[in-house]
């Protein structure tokens, strides 16, 4: 069991708080680029103002996933939280990689739901015995959204992988950042989503009644969990300031070195 008292308990708690201050720091900066860029007014296409709707609504969707991945820290819900930074990960950089992208992708992106949603019923009704149970009216209306939307979105063209598009991100903005992101924050999460071997760690230490033995190591997994979360928010600061110039520059700079600062927190003053 562990607690208030361990030294590496305290620690890690110390870590998590300062990392948290920096997450804070990136979620109001956010805030102050949705506000820079709305002062602007809207952009001179449909499809650039859908962009900018995306990178601002996925922006503020970021902050609010911070917040949950937080509050599951709190219980050690490692699995979990691994399986929604991905996601948020894969959140930021969809949203980075639609502004540098085509009207195609674009419309990939933004149909892709009703043509999952018909494909989902499709799958369905091949393995019901009852296939009545699906309103005819529902599935004659999926299956022409589905229809409108592929023909719209061309979504049997080639698909980009998530490190493609973190690619060409990083080619439009200069530097590395979406593509060292892409490599550790999401592809960390790869094995928990798909439920891999290692994932039922701690529930075999529960089996064994060795779980003590190993909560110190789930404690600060928790803790590089929370780092990846900020670093969610990171990631989106740094594209607004690159490409839209929103924001300022320097102070994601300095949020960036506390945030590596309270990442390497290790019990020094």
């Amino acid at each position: 069991m562990l607690t208030p008292e361990d030294p590496f308990v305290s620690i890690q708690a110390e870590r998590i708080r300062r990392l948290e201050e920096a997450a804070e720091g990136f979620k109001l900066t956010i805030r102050h680029m949705i506000n820079d860029l709305l002062r602007r007014g809207r952009p001179s296409t449909s499809a650039d103002e859908d962009r900018l709707d995306i990178f601002m609504a996925s922006s503020l969707k970021a902050c609010g996933g911070y917040d949950t991945l937080r509050g599951l820290a709190s219980t050690l819900s490692v699995e979990e939280m691994s399986v929604l930074l991905r996601s948020f990960a894969e959140l930021a950089i969809n949203a980075s990689f639609l502004q540098t992208s085509s009207n195609i992708d674009l419309k990939k992106y933004m149909q892709f739901d009703s043509i999952a949603a018909f494909t989902m019923m499709n799958d369905f009704l091949s393995v019901v015995d009852t296939p009545e149970n699906v309103p005819p009216e529902l599935f004659r209306r999926t299956k022409e959204n589905a229809l409108n939307a592929a023909q719209e979105s061309g979504l049997k063209l080639q698909h980009r992988s998530v490190f493609e598009r973190a690619k060409q991100v990083d080619v439009r903005i200069g530097g590395e950042a979406f593509r060292c992101f892409a490599n550790s924050v999401y592809g960390h999460g790869h094995v928990y989503v798909h439920q891999g071997y290692s994932t039922l760690s701690w529930y075999r230490h529960q089996l064994r009644g060795t779980q003590t033995n190993a909560a110190q190591a789930r404690l600060k997994q928790a803790g590089n969990l929370v780092f990846g979360a900020a670093q969610v928010l990171q990631v989106l600061c740094l594209f607004s300031t690159k490409f839209f110039a929103a924001g300022s520059e320097e102070e994601a700079e300095r949020l960036t070195l506390k945030l590596n600062q309270a990442n390497a927190y290790a019990g020094s003053a």
